[in-house]
């Protein structure tokens, strides 16, 4: 069982507004404490560390956003958190959703300027 992790995981409801920005803080240096190790088991060598570490920052201000300061909204994405994070350093994920998590920005930029799938899609393609 790995350290990290605690052995159950559990819905904890925080109390303030703060206490749950402070777990929230403590999940994402938990989950940066464990790139390394998740970079490892998965053999992600071709993928910097940075690239990583950007793809979590950028998940957390996109749910703090979306969070606001509702108490319950911080509390359930912690918890997602933490069951995500769970998941992959027991490595019940397979290397494809690790990879795919990481490289969604890669992915989308790499379609946005494909003229062929834009004509496609907007059904120009077809003489008739």
């Amino acid at each position: 069982m790995n350290p990290v992790i605690p052995k159950a995981l559990r819905a904890v409801k925080s109390a303030s507004l703060l206490e749950a920005q402070q777990r929230s803080i403590r999940l994402y240096r938990q989950m940066l404490r464990s790139v390394p190790q998740i970079m490892s088991d998965y053999k992600m060598t071709n993928v910097p560390f940075a690239d990583v570490r950007d793809r979590l920052k950028t998940e957390f201000l996109a749910n703090a956003k979306a969070n606001g300061e509702s108490v319950e909204k911080i509390d359930r994405s912690i918890f997602r958190g933490a069951q995500e994070l769970e998941e992959t350093l027991m490595n019940w994920k397979t290397p494809t959703h690790v990879y795919r998590y990481v490289e969604v920005e890669k992915v989308a930029h790499r379609d946005a300027g494909s003229g062929f799938l834009k004509d496609f899609y907007a059904n120009t393609l077809s003489p008739y």
